[in-house]
């Protein structure tokens, strides 16, 4: 195995991580503090690591094109979770079975063109 073929596995591998904490960390607190309101001070701090993540995530894709795609995506994903959590009147069950069926769908087709390769190379 050649180097440059061991680095562009390294790179993968860290890119796929960055992308499942980026998720994790973004969702999960916007979740998490519209149930648990006691405690957000921490969700804050974990959102504002998953932005970061999040910027950090979008500028390591290399393929403009898609690029531009998934940073549209990404904030409108945002702003309906957003929107859903906290401004909606709908049972919270109802709530989740929504947004997690259409964070499945976008988080597939996301992951579906990083294992094939599309957003890391030019």
């Amino acid at each position: 195995m050649s180097i440059l073929n061991k680095l562009k596995i390294v790179n993968f591998s860290k890119f796929k991580s960055i992308s499942i904490l980026t998720y994790v960390f973004l969702f999960c607190s916007i979740r998490s503090l519209s149930l648990f309101k006691d405690m957000r001070y921490f969700w804050i701090t974990c959102a504002l690591i998953g932005g970061i993540l999040l910027v950090i995530k979008n500028n390591s894709i290399k393929n403009v094109k898609y690029k531009s795609k998934i940073i549209v995506f990404d904030i409108l994903l945002l702003i309906a979770s957003d929107a859903l959590y906290f401004y909606v009147n709908i049972p919270f069950l109802v709530k989740d079975i929504f947004f997690f069926t259409i964070l499945v769908i976008y988080l597939l087709t996301y992951f579906k063109l990083l294992f094939n390769g599309k957003l890391l190379e030019d």
